[in-house]
């Protein structure tokens, strides 16, 4: 019958939007639906007849009824707002846990604070004191061949040992910490004549470590040795040339006279 149509016509149309509510894929399908719809009165005649409705083909394209996509709109608005919470509530999941802990939680809040204070005034970072255990087997192993050959390596050209960098936050960015590291305990040996490379992410502290490899900014701990000289302890003449990563290129000269220029 009409009314059992109509019944099912309505619940379909209940679940699509909740469907579309959740879903951006379902929502956006039922837009080009409903753009479809709207520009073929056939179509809009025989979903009447079918699914019992009273779509009119002079509703305007940003109506919240259909076939406008006004509701479509307002609902991708929703979960643009919606997913992007949800996305940075999933990447900073840890300090909103440390946060909720610490807001009931006294004793707890006094303890992190304690932590973060010693942690910001103590930039030696004994080094072999640090947990190395999570660490891939080949890092571990590299970081612990450096340590334990700590007068050994007169064939390195590069020896970096255990380098951290940190910065200081901008007051009012984070309520985690103060301070957050780019470099975390990096440990690797050059040998003569071997070309080497960083491979990471965007953010992961490739540039970071190639700036205190140039030692034009310092390193909050670790050394840096580079022909036999500590350069954290030198101004110049580190022995070493080198090319920027940005906007350093000259255009009018070539690959061999850029190298020359940069690197003799």
């Amino acid at each position: 019958s009409l009314t059992e149509i109509g019944t099912t016509a309505r619940s379909m149309l209940i679940i699509r939007g909740i469907l579309a509510g959740i879903f951006p894929t379902i929502n956006f399908k039922q837009a080009l639906y409903s753009i479809r719809l709207r520009s073929d009165p056939n179509c809009i005649s025989a979903i009447n007849a079918i699914m019992v409705t009273n779509y009119s083909p002079d509703v305007p394209w940003t109506s919240l009824n259909q076939p406008g996509i006004g509701l479509q709109l307002v609902i991708f608005a929703g979960q643009i707002v919606l997913w992007w919470i949800f996305l940075a509530c999933i990447e900073n999941r840890t300090s909103l846990r440390e946060y909720v802990c610490c807001c009931f939680n006294r004793k707890k809040r006094n303890a992190i604070n304690s932590k973060r204070e010693q942690a910001c005034s103590n930039d030696s970072m004994d080094a072999p004191e640090w947990d190395d255990s999570k660490l891939d087997k080949d890092v571990r192993d590299e970081r612990r061949m450096v340590h334990a050959n700590r007068d050994s390596f007169t064939s390195s050209v590069v020896l970096v040992r255990d380098l951290v960098k940190r910065f200081r936050r901008r007051k009012g960015k984070s309520i985690r910490r103060s301070h957050f590291t780019t470099v975390d305990h990096l440990n690797f040996h050059v040998p003569k004549q071997a070309c080497f490379g960083l491979l990471g992410a965007n953010g992961a502290g490739k540039t970071t470590t190639f700036r205190m490899l140039i030692n034009a900014i310092q390193p909050s701990a670790g050394e840096i040795i580079i022909n036999g000289k500590n350069i954290n302890e030198m101004r110049g003449d580190i022995d070493m040339g080198f090319c920027p990563q940005f906007d350093w290129l000259i255009d009018n000269l070539n690959v061999v006279e850029t190298l020359t220029l940069f690197a003799r």
